[in-house]
């Protein structure tokens, strides 16, 4: 799994968190997909599955990554932004401590 979003609630989405492995790929891509899940899920709970959920959204992420890769400065945007967030949460170790893993 690349990306994951919870939120507080559907009705409209709340306090909304995405959590993205950055090792697993272009994260703007991923990003924009559990976006895609936090707008549409009031339309989503208890009218389709999770299957036929991730199959709409895949289909609507191929095409919103299409359109932000389209124009190379709305891909840095993107790409800024999103790394600016996973950085305010990363845990820089020390070397000493990494070594000992």
């Amino acid at each position: 799994m690349a990306g994951r979003v919870e939120f507080d609630s559907v009705f409209p989405p709340t306090n909304f968190r995405i959590k993205v492995d950055a090792n697993a790929g272009d994260h703007v891509q991923y990003v924009l997909h559990e976006i895609i899940h936090v707008v549409l899920s009031p339309m989503f709970s208890g009218h389709v599955d999770e299957t036929l959920e991730e199959m709409m959204v895949t289909a609507l992420d191929g095409y919103m990554y299409a359109y932000v890769k389209k124009s190379a400065r709305r891909f840095a945007l993107w790409s800024d932004e999103i790394t600016k967030k996973l950085d305010e949460d990363r845990v820089v170790l020390p070397v000493s401590q990494i070594v000992e893993r």
